[in-house]
Order: structure tokens, then C-alpha cells, then sequence
């Protein structure tokens, strides 16, 4: 038999006869609300409605109305006696009374109470339990809230910030899936954005450390500017991602109330700059009299192709230009339909950069026919992209095999062949500064012109004035899609004017002023201001940007992330390539760390020098002297840091004191200087620890791989280094010759052997870092013992280093069907081994030497213990045997294997 969801009428109180119709209607719609059903949104339109024709009734029938109500729902269940008080607004015993009753079972509480409701601890006692079962219209009603207490603005506040709040711990328990700004059914954030009171920008400004609570609270500080300087201020004291937020949202707030605070006045000081200083594309942008370029557009109905013949691509390897060119649709990869995005990655892509350049000279016939309707349609990213790559193309092709490529294209495309030529011809000929849009971009919403800095000429001695600063901003809209990376790559030719005229310095904060801008308030989806960054960044740029992609993965933003890492590809100079490789290093998400080695394997290549010396290069000095300290002064007093036995930051004061932390400032010391060391110290040791941990774990990894130094290099760039020689300190070299013969790098960086006695390195020697297979057992003794008495410890295990003899086959069959605990998966990844997509059935990659080694793993990696399914190695994709490894390459390999199985 079906089970009944509505009530039979004669369950219902009958309706008086003076009440009619509408009585009837009360009746049916608290039908409606049963134990059995769940109230909907969509449920609710009616009840809205209804509640709005019981407010429009004369005073004799509302009360009598009302009369009969009091009756009547008393012999209703629960549920319904709330449907019929959420009719009656304004009559708070029907509500409340009820409510109370309803806190021993809140599973039966109709969420719509919430709506009539006055009693603001009732309401949020007996709201909170509602969450855990049915937070979205929980969060619906909230809004009902905030209208019943439209005229106590704080009140309403506190009762929803106190769902949030409970929503939050619910969430951080366990009990509920989501976040209170993240379920699509939950959204306390759009109810607090409307209300106006301190409780709420109080919570809005808690919230700002991750992007989601950055959108409310930009929405809410750009409703109500004048609540924005209590809430942020204490931020503004604070670091990191929050400070950053406040700041902009500070900005903003006071941009758009009119009271821009004056944080730049000795820049407002200085004059504007008279029109013949200013350059032509700021005073008479291009993009607003785009029409003046007479540049021909051709509008086609059908889009040719051209796939590419197969003489054109015998003895080409299609999985390797697809490997090669991932941004490319594997469908179009021989095909003129992959012009587009080939030029794409060839201007913005770094890593795919080389590979997409030899695409459009391999296929330049192919290319053209595939870029013409891109280059002769509307203006826009797609003009500008494809313009300058057609450019590039057609020098490859010459005249004589593309003019060919034209007239077929235009047959294709039913277009005169006279006007394709003429259109073609013109595009060619055209000055770069037409590559733009052909009407202004609109001014985005998320950047009153309040927030930006003034931007100074070349000269720092006139400003540009607010127009021209104006179109500046314009310019960064669009030529950020067109920006490539370096000198290889031509950008939008702009770019390159307001550089030479401009102060780098004061572009750059224009840049992160639009970006910070746009960050404090979620980060819409345009990603133009992350572009600017490559325009106009520098050094400061690059440390700023590889900050904010560890935030980013902190908050769990990997997208975001992704885009600011192939933004800090774009960028040149060798502070990019320091933080790339940090990142490659340390970062905490295994595809950023892929990511960031693809990208700096792509800039050793450009550069023609080795990977490894390229990882000698970037080792940062975070700024220590050549003694490898640094200097914090106090004023009255200073402090030396340096690192101790074990590595870590440490702080000796004037009298020799050693301690790891930084004493707080005094009342005699310099406030002003105390803050700025004590900031610096806090940054320095963030920075150390990340950085300390990449250069032991390449370290360890070279020693492995048997990698020798130069003697020259290896005293520039890792005895005298301001950080490596902490760590060159604390192990055991030699010279790699028939006979090995080991010393140390002693305190006074001079040399000594094993004995203690003075050492000198020969002349042309090559320095390696012995592994322990390669010392006899009575030197590795001798070494401990040296280390030990001058309690120096090593960084990781070298002389005290477990080997292991790979007898072929066998000495990997104990190692299959093993268990060993999931969490041992993600630590291997610090040893060399590659981490493979999500599933529960995975293979891991480590490179020995010319081979490749994969541990097959069933299971789910961090969660359970997983079964270790096979070992195998492979060359080139095809097996090979565990007797091509060296001795010590297989050591490495059963050693890594048997820290597995013993989950280390």
C-alpha cells in the first residue's frame, strides 16, 4: 500500500465559515507541512504569497482570522501550527511557544519559525540544532531574520553570525559536508552581506584569509565603506594573506566613500606631467580610435580546415608533439584547426614555447590557412594573439608559399580572393600598435581608481596625470593575453612603449595594486590582473607571486595557484628562477612541484646549461652576508643570526648568548627598527626552513647520482655561499679520482682530512659526495667519530648510511604483495619518486641513472595500508633488468623500498 504523505482533510480543524476562501487556503497549505515531507524553496512561493494576502485584510477579519487560528492549531502537529504562525507574522506567541517545545526534538522543527520568531536567544537556540539537518533553508530563513529585524541591525547580525559560526564548527566536527560560504544551499555569507552593522563586519573581516571569505567581505565593505576602517585596521598589523586582504579592502572601502587616506603624499606631490611628456598610446589610446587603423575585418559563415598529409608528418612520433604540446586538442595536432591554440602556447606558455614554435615553422602553410580567420575577424584576445604569430609565419613561409595558402583558404571560406588578399596584405603592413581592441575595455567593478598609485615617468620627477593613468590601466585589460615571456616572444607593442617611459618601480605596484584589488575580493574570472604581474614584474614581483601561490595551496585554491605559476613562468630574471625551483622543491602539492621542474627544466634549455648547474645558480642567500649571518639591529642593541648544529635559525646576542627565538624589543630599544628586524626575522626563518630542506634533499639526491663539481664551482658555489656552507659543513667530501680521497669543509672554510690535518685540493680536481658503498668501513668509523667530537651533525645519512647488495631478481621479489602503511607513499616523494594521479591502483616512478624503477600500489594512499603489487624497471618504456643498475643506484633502490615496507 503507498504510504499517505498528506493528511486527510478530516485530520484538519474545520474552518469557520466567516473566513471563506482564505480559510480554506490556510487549511490546504498546512496540509503541506507534514512529518513526512521536506520543505523545499521552491515550496515556499505560495506560502509567501498567502502570507502577504492575511497581512492585506481589513482589521475585523485579520482578528477574526486570528481567533480561529488560536483554536485550530492546537490540534495540529508541529509542523503545522509553525506553517500557519510563518502566516501570521507578528503574532510571536504562535512561535515561540512552540519553539521552545520543539528544542527536545529539533528534526521535527519547521526551519520557516525562524521567519516569526522575536525572541533573538530563542532563535538561535533552537536554531543552531536545525543546521546538522537542514542547513540550506536554515539559511534561506536567515534571510527572513535579517527582515524581521530590519530596525535592529545588530541583533540580526548576532543571530546569523552565530549560525555561521556553529555551521563552521559543525563542519570542522564532521557532522556536516562544506563550509558556510561553500555549499550552493548555503550561503549565510549573501544574508550578512545585506546587513549593515559592526557584528557583521567584525565577522566579515575574520574571514578574509581564504578567497571565499574574501567575497563576501568585498561585497559587504563595498555596501557599507564606513564600517571598513574598525574592522580592518587590526589586520593591517598582522602578515601574510589577511594583511594583504585588509589592506586592499581598506583601500577600496575608503576609495569609494570619498575618503582616501593620503598614503602616497610625497608622490601627490610631485607635478603631473605635461602632455608632450606623456607617450602618444596614453594620451590618444589606439583602442579608442581603433577605426583610424582602417584595418580590413572579414566575417566568414564556415571555418575551413586543413588537416595535414601524412608525407607531410611520416617519421614524426604524434604521441610526442602531443606530449609536447598539451594545450593543443590531440584531435588537431596534425591538423590547421591546432593553429590557434599553437600560436597560444607559443605567446603565453613557457614551457610549451619552443615546441610550438617548431609546430608553426614545421606547418607554416598549415598554421595560415589555420590563423586567417582569426587574424582578419573581430578585434579582440583572439586578433591579438593570432596576428602576431601569422606575422612570425609567414617570414617562415615566404611569399611565394603563402600568398597560395591565402587564395585557397578564401575559396574555403567563400570570401573574394581580391578582398582576402587586400585584407591579408593590410594585417601584414599594419603598425603592431593596432593589435588591440577597437573599443576601451570596460573599467572593472573591483577597482575604484581611489586604490591605485600614482605612476611616475621615467624621470621620478612628474606623474602621469588620471586619464592617462586611466588608459594605462586599459592597456593592462587586454595586452596581458598577448604577453610572452622574455625577448623570444613579441608582446602587444604597447607594452614596450610605456616601458621605456615609465618608472619600473612605480608600474610594478601599479600592477600588484590591481591585483591586490582583485584578490581581496575573491578573484573574479577574469585573470588579466594576474597577467599585469608579467608585464610590468620584477624581482620583488617574483618573491610576492610565489608567496601567493603557497597561500593559494594553503586555501586549497589549486586553480588560482596554477595560473599564478605559469604567470611567474612568464617573468625573467634569475629571482624567477629562485623561486621556481623553490617551489619545485617544497611545495606542498605534488602537480605545482611537476609543474614549476617543467618549467625550469624549459628555461635550462634556453639558457644551454646543465639542470644541475642551473640548480647550483638558483640557491637563494635570503639575504646573509658573506659570512653567512645576518645583522638585525635594535638600535641600542643587535643581535647575529646564524644557524646551530642542527640547522635551524638562531640568535646570538652582543654577550655570545645563543637562544631560537628573537628577544621582544625594550623600552630603550628603537621601536621603529625593532619592528622591521623582528619582521625580518620571522620572514627569514620561514623562508631558511623551505629553503634548507630543498638544497639538503638535491644534496642527498646528487651524492646518489654520483655528481661531481669542478673545483672552482664547487668553492664559489657551495663552500663560500652564504647558505650551502652550513650544509657543505656538515658532511664529507672527496676527490673523485682512481683513489678516493675524503676531507671536510672545517669552520674557517679551509679544508681538513680525515685525520684532522690540513687539506689542500689539487689542482683541476672533482669533487664528489662519497656515498658510503664507495668508502671502506674503517673510514666511514673515522668520519663519525671526527663529526661526533666537534658535535656536528649531518643533514641527512651519509657515512652512517644503510647499504644493500642487489643480487638480480630476487633481491626485489621479497618486497611484492607487502603492506605498508599509506602515509609512507607521499614521504617518498622527497626522495626522487614521482606521485601518480588519485586511484587505487597507482604507479610510482623514480629515475636510477638511464633506468626507471615502478612500485605498483594498491590501496588508498594516506588512508589505509596499501599492497605493495610489483617491482619492475623499465628503459626508454621497455623492461630492463635489475642488473643494469650500478651498485650503488640498486642500493639506493632496496633501500628505498625497505623504508617503505617499514613505513620511514
Amino acid at each position: 500500500m503507498k504510504k499517505r504523505i498528506l493528511p486527510r482533510r478530516g485530520e484538519l480543524p474545520q474552518r469557520p465559515h466567516e473566513v471563506g476562501a482564505l480559510g480554506t487556503a490556510i487549511l490546504d497549505h498546512a496540509a503541506s507541512l507534514s512529518a513526512e515531507t521536506v520543505l523545499h524553496v521552491r515550496r515556499l512561493e505560495p506560502w509567501i504569497t498567502l502570507r502577504k494576502k492575511v497581512t492585506e485584510l481589513d482589521d475585523e477579519t485579520h482578528a477574526k482570522l486570528i481567533q480561529w487560528a488560536t483554536t485550530a492549531r492546537e490540534k495540529l502537529p508541529l509542523e503545522q501550527r509553525f506553517g500557519i504562525a510563518f502566516l501570521f507574522d507578528g503574532h510571536p506567541d504562535f512561535a515561540e511557544r512552540d519553539l521552545r517545545l520543539s528544542l527536545a526534538n529539533p528534526t521535527r522543527v519547521a526551519p520557516m519559525a525562524l521567519a516569526v520568531a522575536r525572541d533573538p536567544a530563542l532563535l538561535v537556540e533552537a536554531g543552531t540544532p536545525m543546521l546538522e539537518y537542514d542547513a540550506g533553508m536554515v539559511s534561506y530563513f536567515a534571510l527572513e531574520i535579517a527582515r524581521t529585524f530590519e530596525s535592529d541591525v545588530d541583533t540580526a547580525a548576532r543571530i546569523i553570525v552565530a549560525y555561521a559560526d556553529a555551521y563552521d564548527a559543525f563542519v570542522s566536527e564532521g557532522r556536516i559536508s562544506g563550509t558556510f560560504d561553500q555549499a550552493r544551499t548555503v550561503s549565510f555569507g549573501d544574508t550578512l552581506a545585506c546587513i549593515g552593522s559592526p557584528v557583521t563586519a567584525t565577522f566579515m573581516a575574520s574571514r578574509i584569509g581564504n578567497a571565499a571569505g574574501r567575497r563576501y567581505a568585498s561585497r559587504f565593505f563595498r555596501r557599507f565603506p564606513a564600517l571598513a576602517k574598525d574592522a580592518l585596521e587590526p589586520l593591517i598589523t598582522g602578515r601574510g594573506r589577511k594583511r594583504e586582504a585588509a589592506e586592499a579592502l581598506l583601500a577600496d572601502a575608503m576609495a569609494r566613500s570619498g575618503n582616501v587616506a593620503a598614503t602616497a603624499a610625497a608622490a601627490e606631490e610631485i607635478p603631473e606631467a605635461p602632455p608632450e611628456l606623456v607617450p602618444d598610446l596614453l594620451r590618444d589610446p589606439p583602442w579608442r580610435n581603433w577605426k583610424k587603423a582602417k584595418l580590413p575585418i572579414i566575417e566568414i559563415d564556415d571555418m575551413p580546415s586543413l588537416d595535414i598529409p601524412f608525407e607531410a608528418t611520416k617519421g614524426m612520433d604524434r604521441e610526442a608533439w602531443i606530449t609536447r604540446l598539451p594545450s593543443v586538442p590531440r584531435a588537431n595536432i596534425f591538423s590547421s584547426r591546432g593553429a590557434f591554440n599553437v600560436a597560444h602556447a607559443w605567446l603565453q606558455r613557457r614551457a610549451e614555447r619552443a615546441a610550438a614554435r617548431e609546430w608553426l615553422e614545421a606547418f607554416a602553410p598549415f598554421a595560415i590557412f589555420g590563423l586567417l580567420p582569426f587574424a582578419l575577424g573581430e578585434p579582440g584576445s583572439a586578433r591579438t594573439i593570432s596576428v602576431p604569430a601569422l606575422r612570425m609565419v609567414w617570414k617562415v613561409g615566404g611569399d611565394d608559399r603563402s600568398w597560395p595558402v591565402v587564395e585557397r583558404w578564401a575559396q574555403g571560406a567563400r570570401v573574394p580572393v581580391a578582398h582576402a588578399h587586400a585584407a591579408v596584405r593590410a594585417v601584414l603592413e599594419a603598425d603592431p600598435i593596432w593589435d588591440c581592441p577597437d573599443k576601451a575595455p570596460a573599467w572593472p567593478q573591483f577597482l575604484p581608481d581611489g586604490v591605485l598609485p600614482n605612476v611616475l615617468l621615467k624621470d621620478r620627477e612628474h606623474r602621469l596625470g588620471q586619464d592617462a593613468r586611466r588608459h594605462l590601466v586599459e592597456l593592462l585589460s587586454f595586452a596581458g593575453a598577448a604577453a610572452g615571456g622574455g625577448d623570444l616572444v613579441p608582446t602587444y607593442r604597447g607594452v614596450e612603449i610605456v616601458r621605456v617611459a615609465l618608472d619600473e618601480e612605480s608600474t610594478e605596484d601599479l600592477a600588484w595594486a590591481i591585483y591586490r584589488a582583485w584578490s581581496a575580493q575573491g578573484g573574479s574570472r577574469i585573470t588579466w590582473p594576474m597577467d599585469a604581474l608579467a608585464l610590468f614584474g620584477g624581482p620583488r614581483t617574483a618573491r610576492n607571486l610565489a608567496q601567493q601561490i603557497r597561500s593559494l595551496v594553503t586555501e586549497r585554491s589549486l586553480e588560482r595557484a596554477k595560473e599564478a605559476l605559469e604567470v611567474l613562468g612568464r617573468l625573467s630574471g634569475e629571482m624567477t628562477l629562485v623561486q621556481l625551483h623553490r617551489i619545485a622543491e617544497s611545495s606542498a602539492n605534488a602537480e605545482l612541484r611537476t609543474r614549476a621542474r617543467v618549467l625550469l627544466d624549459h628555461t635550462a634549455k634556453e639558457r644551454g646549461i646543465a639542470k644541475e648547474d642551473l640548480e647550483d645558480l638558483l640557491v637563494p642567500d635570503l639575504g646573509l652576508d658573506e659570512n653567512g649571518t645576518m645583522r638585525l639591529d635594535f638600535g641600542p642593541r643587535a643581535f647575529e643570526l646564524t644557524f646551530d648544529q642542527e640547522l635551524r635559525l638562531a640568535v646570538r646576542d652582543g654577550e655570545g648568548h645563543v637562544s631560537k627565538t628573537l628577544p621582544k624589543a625594550n623600552k630603550k630599544d628603537d621601536a621603529e627598527k625593532a619592528a622591521h628586524a623582528t619582521e625580518t626575522f620571522k620572514g627569514l626563518k620561514r623562508d631558511a626552513e623551505d629553503a634548507i630542506k630543498g638544497q639538503v634533499r638535491r644534496l642527498e639526491r646528487s651524492m646518489c647520482a654520483q655528481r661531481r663539481w669542478e673545483r672552482t664551482v664547487f668553492e664559489e658555489r657551495l663552500v663560500r655561499h652564504p647558505l650551502l656552507r652550513h650544509i657543505a659543513r656538515r658532511l664529507v667530501w672527496a676527490v673523485a679520482s682512481d683513489a678516493l680521497v675524503t676531507f671536510r669543509v672545517a669552520e674557517d672554510l679551509t679544508f681538513a682530512n680525515e685525520h684532522d690535518e690540513p687539506f689542500t685540493l689539487p689542482h683541476g680536481a672533482r669533487i664528489a659526495l662519497p656515498h658510503p658503498l664507495e668508502v671502506d668501513e674503517a673510514l666511514r668509523r673515522t668520519w663519525e667519530s671526527v663529526f661526533a667530537d666537534y658535535a656536528v651533525y649531518p643533514p641527512f645519512p651519509q657515512m652512517s648510511r644503510e647499504v644493500y647488495v642487489l643480487d638480480g631478481e630476487a633481491s626485489l621479489a621479497p618486497f611484492k604483495g607487502k603492506m605498508m602503511p599509506g602515509s609512507t607513499l607521499f614521504a617518498i616523494e622527497h626522495r626522487g619518486w614521482s606521485r601518480p594521479p588519485h586511484g587505487y591502483q597507482s604507479t610510482w616512478t623514480k629515475r636510477f641513472g638511464a633506468l626507471d624503477a615502478h612500485i605498483d600500489v594498491n590501496g588508498r594512499p594516506g588512508r589505509d595500508d596499501v599492497a605493495l603489487m610489483s617491482v619492475y624497471l623499465t628503459k626508454e618504456g621497455k623492461p630492463a633488468s635489475v642488473t643494469a643498475l650500478s651498485a650503488i643506484e640498486g642500493s639506493e633502490l632496496l633501500r628505498d623500498l625497505t623504508r617503505m615496507i617499514e613505513g620511514r
